[in-house]
């Protein structure tokens, strides 16, 4: 078994702005209908995207968007349009976002996944989590630039470490 890192990576307010459908809230019915409308964060889908076939990493996708049947199409299409095939967890209804986000990532990680890494925009789900894993709070201010920063060296440090730990005996 070779280990590997894990990368989580939310959607809303990470890789795609929802700016334009926050005013439909508190209707979440409403808010998750246009989600297929949202804008890609290009600056961020493309530093993302650079490790999506790293042999060293795997990617999923945990985001609070709703698990129901139009929003998970949209999303899975939205996400594939944009280059990611990945697995995808969707909250189901009534689920508390960090929770859910802890128990997916918990269902999914593997032996092999010896360090994980989440970026995410929701302080909670941080703070949450911040004590188990590796985390990135998204910085939308600056266009991305310091958590395109921090992302990239938190990812190039796991990697010299899986690195070093097998080079050893």
């Amino acid at each position: 078994m070779e280990n590997k890192i894990l990368l989580v990576v939310d959607i809303d307010q990470t890789i795609a702005d929802n700016s334009h459908r926050v005013h439909l809230l508190p209707d979440w019915n409403a808010f998750f209908q246009e989600c297929d409308k949202d804008i890609p964060i290009y600056s961020m889908i493309q530093a993302i995207y650079s490790y999506k076939s790293h042999e060293k990493i795997d990617m999923i996708f945990i985001s609070s968007r709703s698990d129901d049947k139009d929003t998970s199409e949209k999303t899975r299409k939205w996400l594939d349009d944009i280059g990611f095939d990945n697995p995808l967890f969707l909250r189901p209804r009534f689920s508390k976002t960090a929770n859910f986000k802890e128990n997916a990532l918990e269902n999914y990680k593997r032996d092999e996944h010896v360090d994980v890494i989440i970026i995410d925009d929701e302080i909670k789900v941080i703070d949450r989590l911040k004590n188990k894993y590796k985390t990135i709070l998204v910085k939308a201010d600056n266009e991305y630039i310091d958590t395109i920063a921090e992302l990239t060296h938190t990812i190039e440090s796991s990697l010299k470490n899986l690195e070093k730990k097998s080079i050893k005996p």
